[in-house]
C-alpha cells in the first residue's frame, strides 16, 4: 500500500483517505469489530538472537546476549531488535487502553485503525463526541477531537496517546496528529502499563485547553469583519509578486484569484459571515485540496499534497494566513491547526 500502510480500516461516513487505500466500515466500529478489520489481529513475541562465529567456530551458532527480535507471530516477520528487558505491549492493549482511558459508560467506538511500516508502528483512534466543539457563526464549523493511540515493535517507539483533531489513515497523519499535541502520554516498553491509566487521564485532561484555544482563535477570527478590499489586499501580502519573473507573477494572480473564488463560492464556507475566519479557510482550502502539487523523487502527487499539509508549502501559507489577520493567535502557535480538519 501508499503512504507506509500496510492495513487499515476506516469509517466511510468521514470520507475515504486521501491515498484510497484501506477497509471501509459503514460506520464506527467498535474494539472486537476495529482489531479485527484493520488486521491488527496478531501478537509478537521476543525469539532469541543468534549469530555465527569466527575461526575455527565459524559453523557454531552464538547466542547474542542482551538482545532479543520482534517476532510478529502472523507471518514470521522480524519487525526489529530490542533489548532484553523490553516489554512488547500488544496491540489489543491500544483498543483496551483507550477503553479504560475514557470509561465513558458507553461502547467506545474507533474511527480508524491499522499498520504502518510493515508492522513496524501500529496505531487506533477513537472518537470523542462529549469533547467535540462547535464554532458560533460556522454551520459547519463543529470539530470532532479524537483520541489517537500508537506503538512500535521495533525498538524505536515508546506507547504514545493524545486527544487531536486530525483523522489518522497513514504515517504522514500519524506524524500531523503528534506534532500538534499539546500533551502527550508516553509509557516506555520497559514497564507495565496497566496501572498507567490514571497517570494518563491527568496528563491527557489538559488537551481540553488545546480545543478550546481552537474554539476562541476560530471565533476571534469571525468576529473580524472584512470588507472585500480587505480581503483582496490580505490575499495580495499572502502572495505578492513584487521582483518574480512575469512566469510567476500570472502564477501568483491565479493563486490568487483561485483563493477569492473559495471564498465567494465555497460550498464548505456555506453561512460564514465574511470575515477573517471565512479567509483563513478558504487558504485553508486552496491548499490543501486546490493547488496542484506534482511528484518527485520522492513520492506521487498525493506523497507531496500529504508532506504539503503536513509541514510543507500548505502549512507554511496557513500559518501565514493567520499572522495576517491575527498575528497574537500565530504567535501563540495555533498554526494551522484550526482550520477545519479534513483527509
Amino acid at each position: 500500500m501508499t503512504a507506509n500502510v500496510e492495513t487499515l480500516a476506516y469509517n466511510k461516513v468521514n470520507g475515504v483517505p486521501w491515498h484510497g487505500e484501506g477497509k471501509a466500515l459503514e460506520k464506527a466500529a467498535t474494539a472486537d469489530e476495529m482489531y479485527e478489520a484493520s488486521g491488527l489481529d496478531w501478537e509478537v513475541v521476543k525469539s532469541p538472537l543468534l549469530t555465527y562465529g569466527v575461526g575455527d567456530a565459524a559453523s557454531a551458532l552464538l547466542a547474542v546476549n542482551d538482545r532479543v527480535a520482534m517476532l510478529r507471530t502472523s507471518d514470521n516477520r522480524v519487525l526489529g531488535t530490542v533489548g532484553s528487558t523490553y516489554t512488547p505491549i500488544q496491540n489489543r492493549e491500544m483498543f483496551d487502553f483507550a477503553e479504560a482511558l475514557m470509561k465513558t459508560g458507553e461502547t467506545v467506538l474507533f474511527e480508524t485503525a491499522g499498520s504502518l511500516n510493515n508492522g513496524r508502528v501500529v496505531f487506533a483512534e477513537a472518537i470523542v463526541p462529549e469533547r467535540g466543539i462547535s464554532i458560533d457563526g460556522d454551520p459547519q464549523g463543529r470539530i470532532m477531537p479524537y483520541l489517537v493511540l500508537n506503538t512500535g515493535h521495533d525498538g524505536l517507539r515508546a506507547f504514545q496517546a493524545t486527544f487531536t483533531p486530525v483523522r489518522v489513515v497513514c504515517s504522514n497523519t500519524l506524524a500531523m496528529a503528534l506534532s500538534g499535541a499539546r500533551n502527550l502520554y508516553v509509557i516506555r516498553h520497559t514497564v507495565n502499563s496497566g496501572d498507567r491509566i490514571a497517570d494518563a487521564r491527568a496528563t491527557l485532561r489538559l488537551n481540553v485547553e488545546y480545543m478550546e484555544e481552537i474554539k476562541k482563535v476560530s471565533e476571534a477570527l469571525i468576529k473580524r469583519s472584512m470588507s472585500i478590499s480587505d480581503i483582496i489586499k490580505a490575499t495580495e501580502k499572502l502572495i505578492p509578486t513584487m521582483g518574480e519573473t512575469p512566469e510567476k507573477s500570472v502564477k501568483a494572480g491565479k493563486q490568487r484569484d483561485e483563493i477569492l473564488a473559495l471564498y465567494r463560492n465555497s460550498a464548505n464556507l456555506d453561512g460564514v459571515p465574511e470575515s477573517a475566519y471565512r479567509w483563513v479557510q478558504a487558504v485553508a482550502e486552496y491548499g490543501d485540496h486546490v493547488r496542484v502539487y506534482r511528484g518527485t523523487k520522492k513520492g506521487n502527487a498525493a506523497d507531496a499534497r500529504t508532506l504539503a499539509i503536513l509541514d510543507g508549502t500548505s502549512a507554511k501559507m496557513k500559518t501565514r494566513a493567520l499572522s495576517i489577520v491575527l498575528p497574537a493567535a500565530a504567535k501563540r502557535g495555533s498554526g494551522g491547526r484550526f482550520v477545519k480538519a479534513t483527509n
